[in-house]
């Protein structure tokens, strides 16, 4: 499956374990922890010009969200804790790897100001 073909299949209401099981057909979340450093970095880089370039894309449409003066950006997927999103001091959760973020939702959420 491609990129396309999973934003065309995606349901408009999915849980954390369908939005998960319908991306491992687009990639293989569980190889990614496999692939040498070089090839991770390959992956995010990907990743990060695909999210930039659908950031333009929106804003370029006049879809951007605004909220208090501030852009916003809508994520529908599971929350995944890592070092930019987790508070100074908090250990890592290694079984994200393992779970792949899945029903992190609630407990990472729980008592922020979302």
């Amino acid at each position: 499956m491609t990129f396309l073909e999973f934003a065309q299949t995606l349901p408009e209401h999915f849980s954390d374990q369908e939005f998960v099981d319908h991306l491992n057909k687009v990639i293989d979340l569980r190889a990614l922890q496999n692939l040498p450093p070089q090839q991770r970095q390959a992956v995010f880089d990907a990743a990060q010009y695909l999210a930039d370039f659908m950031l333009l894309i929106t804003e370029c449409k006049g879809e951007q969200q605004i909220i208090d003066g501030t852009p916003c950006v809508t994520y529908r997927g599971p929350v995944i804790a890592n070092v930019l999103n987790t508070p100074s001091g908090v250990p890592v959760d290694c079984t994200q790897l393992e779970t792949l973020g899945v029903d992190n939702n609630a407990e990472l959420l729980s008592g922020t100001d979302v």
